[in-house]
C-alpha cells in the first residue's frame, strides 16, 4: 500500500520488499515493473529484508535513476537524484 509522499508501508519478508521496491520505482517512472532492470543483480534482497527487520537502520542504494530508501519501519521511498524530493 502507498502512503502519502511515495512511501509504501512495511510488510515483512524478503519477497515482499523487492515487490514493493520495484512498483515504487516502476510507478516513479511511469514503467511496467517489467521494464525494470532485475533487482536482485542490483542488491541482495535477502540482506536487504534482514537488515531492515532486525536492525535501526535505513538502507539507500541507486535504481534506475532514482535514490531508494528502505526505511527500518520496512517504507519504501524514492527520490528522483536530479531534484532530491522525496516521491
Amino acid at each position: 500500500m502507498t502512503e502519502p509522499g511515495g512511501t509504501s508501508s512495511g510488510t515483512s519478508g524478503a519477497d515482499d520488499i523487492g515487490v514493493r521496491i520495484v512498483r515504487e520505482v516502476a510507478a516513479e517512472l511511469d514503467r511496467s515493473p517489467m521494464e525494470l532492470e532485475p533487482l536482485a543483480g542490483l542488491v541482495d534482497i535477502d540482506a536487504l529484508s534482514s537488515l531492515t527487520t532486525t536492525q535501526s537502520v535505513n538502507v539507500s542504494f541507486e535504481y534506475e535513476g532514482l535514490r531508494v530508501t528502505v526505511h527500518r519501519d520496512g517504507s519504501v521511498g524514492v527520490e528522483r537524484l536530479d531534484d532530491r524530493s522525496m516521491r
